[in-house]
């Protein structure tokens, strides 16, 4: 897994979006999954994450698109 884009929504909330990638047991074939995710912050640490299965879901909960 790793963050491809972090996005700043407002003062305590950050839009990741993330890449998991992975092989398949007895497979040759590599999946990649991407999704987002919001943070919520307080006082420099992760309170809550929501996850959204797309990254457009989760900028749009954050107020970032309509």
């Amino acid at each position: 897994m790793d963050a491809a884009e972090l996005v700043d929504a407002d003062d305590d909330r950050v839009v990741a979006v993330v890449r998991q990638r992975g092989r398949l047991r007895g497979a040759g074939s590599w999946v990649e999954l991407r999704l987002g995710i919001v943070c919520t912050l307080a006082e420099g640490l992760i309170q809550r994450m929501e996850v959204f299965a797309t990254p457009d879901e989760a900028l749009e909960a954050a107020g970032l698109r309509e």
